[in-house]
């Protein structure tokens, strides 16, 4: 994987997102992603969550754009599969929750399995960031102790 080139994906991931966020805006209002945590329940509609996600990969996007040269690739790798690997894994788990599910059953329980899938990816992917931030931390090192 080229780091001039590792941009280009995040920023094709937040095409894709935006162009989706659209779609979904338009198509469904009342498309939510709700949560249960204990007493409390999170409700996010899900063009918000696709708006957010363009904006956070656009930012990877232009982070690796302007500090490519000093990163090592193996992270960048690492990084790049697990962040963009959460995006793929979503729209699976959302295809397979699709084709399995039965509106007409009152007991169905696709929409947990779906909630708690998606919730471990995001956990994931989540998990992944600190690698970025690390990555940068040691390409400053090593360009500091490379010119003194």
């Amino acid at each position: 994987m080229k780091t001039s080139n590792v941009y280009q994906y995040f920023w094709a991931v937040g095409i894709i997102l935006g162009f989706l966020a659209c779609t979904e805006f338009i198509s469904d209002e009342n498309s939510v992603f709700d949560v249960n945590v204990h007493d409390t329940h999170y409700v996010m509609a899900h063009s918000h969550i696709y708006t957010g996600l363009t904006l956070i990969y656009f930012i990877i996007g232009l982070i690796y754009k302007v500090s490519g040269k000093i990163l090592n690739q193996k992270l960048i790798a690492i990084h790049t599969i697990i962040t963009i690997g959460s995006f793929i894994a979503y729209y699976i788990l959302w295809a397979i929750t699709l084709a399995t599910s039965n509106p007409d059953d009152i007991l169905d329980n696709s929409s947990e399995i779906f909630n708690t899938g998606i919730t471990l990816i995001v956990l994931i992917a989540i998990a992944a960031q600190p690698l970025l931030i690390a990555n940068i931390l040691i390409g400053l090192v090593k360009k500091k102790t490379i010119t003194t």
